[in-house]
């Protein structure tokens, strides 16, 4: 089976950045599966090809089910439910480009729509992230893409459906999916992420012949983007940059050591940090602290949740702030 590198990079993106426990590469229905909703799901074809005429007017919705394919599906467990993500990407050197600049807007609005249909056909599910990828389109198309992607969105949550229709092209899959997945590239070791394998090769090779360092890999955690990564996540990456650049004084640790701080600041129940000689976990025997070492010294608290991102993000570019105010 033939494999894109666009696509093992999604696949890197959706096991790191959202914490996808399961994650399949070029997903296809079987034939001989169960489905819901058949009667409410050719319904909603039957809306969508009055609003958006994608679709060739001689195909069956039977048709166009049996030709779908995701080209990265993943699962993430959260809180005893599972939240789907749907993924399509598209990377032609020169820009996407499926013929004319409306061929190209139709064919990507049948991708979206498409997934769509499979997540609450074959899963059951009227919510979940379905995401369009491209490293690189021209502005023509990109401003009528993303007007017609807002319509979709907004037509679809008219029909009462919650999936969020993401869109990350040019600066925002640079910013969001390929520095992040680059930064954290030294700490796969999982050879099936084709695309983690062959940037560890690039490097190891660069490194050999002693090349001149590529600037991207000069890259700083403090310049670029997490916001696509779940909150945990950022907390573990921007640690570890924080401990490897020596921007923690010790008042620092002393305060990321105490409970009061911690909850004053992050709203945590917990110390951010204990010594590795401590338990990380409670009385009850729930694990409260993650498995990573921070500076071959400290446990770090895992208990974070999304409301807390502004607080650590605001104590986090303190630090920053304090420490290139030192140098």
């Amino acid at each position: 089976m033939k494999i894109e590198i666009g696509e093992s990079l999604m696949l890197s993106w959706l096991k790191h950045a959202k914490e996808c426990k399961i994650t399949q590469l070029n997903w296809k229905p079987s034939n001989n599966w169960t489905t819901y909703n058949d009667k409410a799901v050719e319904e909603l074809y039957n809306k969508v090809i009055l609003h958006f005429p994608v679709f060739k007017q001689n195909s069956s919705f039977e048709q166009i089910i049996k030709q779908a394919e995701l080209d990265v599906l993943g699962l993430s467990y959260e809180n005893n439910s599972v939240y789907y993500y749907a993924v399509d990407i598209a990377y032609h050197e020169c820009g996407l480009n499926y013929g004319s600049k409306d061929e190209t807007i139709e064919r990507i609005s049948k991708k979206l729509l498409r997934s769509a249909f499979l997540l609450y056909l074959y899963f059951d599910v009227n919510n979940g992230e379905i995401i369009f990828a491209s490293p690189k389109i021209n502005p023509a198309v990109y401003d009528d893409l993303e007007k017609q992607i807002y319509k979709i969105s907004e037509f679809m949550s008219a029909q009462g459906f919650k999936y969020k229709f993401k869109f990350f092209a040019n600066e925002s899959f640079t910013e969001n999916i390929l520095n992040p997945i680059i930064q954290i590239s030294s700490t796969v070791s999982d050879t099936s992420e084709l695309f983690m394998r062959a940037f560890q090769l690039s490097n190891l090779c660069e490194k050999s012949i002693h090349k001149k360092q590529n600037p991207k890999k000069n890259m700083t955690i403090s310049k670029i983007q997490y916001n696509e990564f779940k909150i945990g996540v950022t907390v573990q990456n921007k640690l570890n940059y924080l401990f490897s650049n020596n921007y923690l004084s010790s008042e620092d640790i002393l305060n990321l050591k105490n409970e009061k701080y911690c909850k004053e600041v992050f709203n945590l129940n917990f110390p951010l940090l204990i010594e590795k000689s401590q338990s990380r976990y409670d009385k009850n025997g729930y694990a409260r602290y993650w498995k990573e070492i921070f500076d071959d010294k400290y446990y770090a608290c895992s208990q974070w949740f999304e409301n807390q991102r502004s607080q650590f993000e605001n104590w986090y570019n303190s630090i920053i702030e304090k420490s290139s105010v030192m140098l």
